[in-house]
């Protein structure tokens, strides 16, 4: 049974320039196990802030990493959300998303995000708990 997970866009290109924990996370994402979620909201947002990243740290295979990721990932799309959720309304893209799908994790670093940890149906944690879960689900 595969984990059902949500990137947020920070801990998506912080793990694609910079590596670190959320290069771990998606590393994981790559494996059998889990199941990468996205809409095509969220891949053009990818798209968007990668590039605009790249402006400052050029990075030749950014591109055909986000396509890798959109080859592997499931698409879908979700209805809007009847009401904003988020206290930035553009991060509902990732909470519709997840809702959409019964995704297990949202994974993010976002303080607007993370703020609804608990209250939101769906498990919102940084990369580091997501890793820590995973390898308990591993172990069980």
């Amino acid at each position: 049974m595969s984990i059902k997970v949500v990137l947020d866009t920070n801990v998506f290109l912080s793990g694609v320039f910079f590596a670190g924990t959320p290069g771990r996370v998606l590393d994981a994402c790559f494996s059998k196990d889990v199941e990468i979620i996205v809409s095509p909201e969220i891949l053009a947002e990818y798209q968007a802030a990668g590039h605009a990243l790249l402006a400052k740290r050029p990075l030749p295979f950014f591109d055909q990493f986000l396509a890798m990721l959109a080859a592997k990932a499931t698409i879908v799309k979700p209805a809007p959300l009847p009401v904003p959720l988020c206290r930035d309304p553009k991060d509902d893209i990732f909470l519709a998303c997840a809702i959409a799908t019964e995704a297990d994790y949202i994974v993010s670093g976002d303080k607007d995000l993370i703020v609804l940890a608990g209250t939101f149906p769906i498990a919102i944690v940084k990369p580091l708990e997501f890793l820590q879960r995973r390898s308990l689900k591993h172990d069980t």
